[in-house]
This record gives C-alpha cells, sequence and structure tokens, in this order.
C-alpha cells in the first residue's frame, strides 16, 4: 500500500469527528477538521489561496543564466511565503532537472500547467515577457479570468498580499504598469 493510500485510509470519516491521525502523521499536530478543509496554520480560519509563480527560466541556456532565474523566482517565493500566501514555483519545482532527468521540454510545460490549473492568481517576475513559456501561462490564465500580478519586485507584493488575504478585495485583471 503507498504512503498516500495509508494516510487517506487514516483520515477516513471515522477519524473524522475529532482530532485525525493524517494531522498526528504528517505534522505531529492536533486537527479539529477534516484534512481536505484544512487551512494550515499559520494562515487561521481563512482558505489558502495559491499563487503560481511565471518567469523566464531556460533564457538563452546558459547554465549561469538559468541559475539567475530560478533565483529571480525564488526571491518571489520567499516573500509569498514570509507573507504566508501559498505558492507554486515551477523554476524551484525541477531546479536544474534538464542536466538530471531524461524527460524533454514538453513534459515539464505539461506539468507546469497542472500545477497552474490548480492555482488562484499568477505572478509574473519582471522579465516573464521574455520567456515563451511564460506568455503561454498568461494567455491561458487570462483565458480562464485569474487574477494578474506583476510586482517588480518580490518587495511590491502588497497587492497580492491585499488580495490574497481578504475576501472582500476583488482584482481586476490589468496590464503591468497600469
Amino acid at each position: 500500500m503507498t504512503l498516500s493510500r495509508q494516510l487517506a485510509n487514516k483520515a477516513s470519516p471515522k477519524s473524522r469527528g475529532g482530532s485525525s491521525e493524517y494531522g498526528a502523521i504528517c505534522y505531529n499536530l492536533p486537527m479539529t477538521t477534516p484534512p481536505d478543509t484544512t487551512p494550515w496554520a499559520p494562515l487561521g480560519s481563512r482558505p489558502m489561496k495559491i499563487v503560481f509563480i511565471a518567469g523566464p527560466y531556460i533564457g538563452d541556456g546558459k547554465i549561469e543564466t538559468i541559475e539567475a532565474n530560478i533565483r529571480d523566482a525564488e526571491a518571489y517565493a520567499i516573500a509569498l511565503a514570509n507573507a504566508g500566501i501559498g505558492f507554486f514555483c515551477p523554476h524551484l519545482h525541477t531546479h536544474h532537472f534538464g542536466t538530471k532527468a531524461q524527460a524533454d521540454e514538453t513534459f515539464y510545460h505539461a506539468l507546469d500547467f497542472h500545477f497552474l490549473n490548480a492555482a488562484d492568481a499568477v505572478l509574473f517576475t519582471p522579465r516573464w515577457h521574455t520567456s515563451s513559456g511564460a506568455k503561454r501561462e498568461r494567455a491561458w490564465a487570462l483565458a480562464k479570468g485569474l487574477p494578474l500580478f506583476y510586482p517588480e519586485s518580490p518587495q511590491e507584493i502588497e497587492e497580492l498580499v491585499a488580495w490574497a488575504t481578504r475576501a472582500e478585495y476583488r482584482h481586476k485583471l490589468n496590464e503591468p504598469g497600469e
């Protein structure tokens, strides 16, 4: 039996009446709500928003450029984590996999879109427009009506934090620089 199946069995409806063994196994924390609705601390009672970070990865293909692009995206991921905002950063998820794994680039594009499909919003790093992948992700996100954010630096994510932390905030889709 796989670990995920074992955890699913532990979180069966029988164990949802009070604390769940799932929380104890995964996080060593008591839980009072079922795992599928738990907003995981430190978020308190608000649901976690997930922000997909889009930006260039390969660039000119030089290892130095790839590393710089990874570090740039990582800075945004750190800023979101520090603000208590959930994120998915493909740059960090497949860090240098081009040299570690045998999968071709189309596999990574499909993987990114799988996670993008689950995202609530997209953050574009400043040089997103130099990336064909980020352009595709933007077109898809626009078609789905996702909120798009274009902070100039990791320190300028206030609008995104406001969107993620206030239910009454209604983000309008806008172009960068407007």
